[in-house]
């Protein structure tokens, strides 16, 4: 009974790290332009605006959701995440960024507004 038990587990784990990573899409690379750092989270404003299957819904001047991405610190790997982007936007070097699908991993931001959540973040080298 035990090892039904820990085989069942282990497939139960793999199903739902399968789960996570097919909800999800990545952010294509580019500079960070602007920085903001709020409680609890960041938001990196980049360069180049990428994807937003989310239907996330912040708008400004004439860029859409996807030239947004937050950080949330609300995890160690959060922190982490956000160290990785500080360092990358010092030395001035592209980003990528691996993000949450699903309307409800929009980051609600100023009013109404939402952008994508990072899971993940890729630092390229200049």
């Amino acid at each position: 009974m035990g090892k039904i038990l820990h085989s069942a587990k282990w497939l139960f784990s793999g199903l739902v790290l399968l789960s996570g990573q097919a909800l999800s899409y990545d952010v294509g690379s580019s500079p960070v332009e602007y920085l903001r750092t709020y409680k609890g989270y960041a938001i990196a404003t980049l360069t180049d605006e990428g994807p937003n299957p989310n239907g996330c819904t912040a708008t400004w001047k004439n860029w859409g959701a996807g030239r947004y991405i937050a950080i949330e610190f609300d995890t160690e790997e959060g922190q982490e995440m956000y160290s990785a982007l500080l360092a990358a936007y010092l030395s001035g070097n592209k980003v990528a960024f691996g993000a949450y699908d699903g309307k409800d991993r929009c980051k609600v931001w100023n009013g109404a507004n939402t952008i994508p959540v990072a899971y993940r973040i890729d630092i390229l080298r200049k």
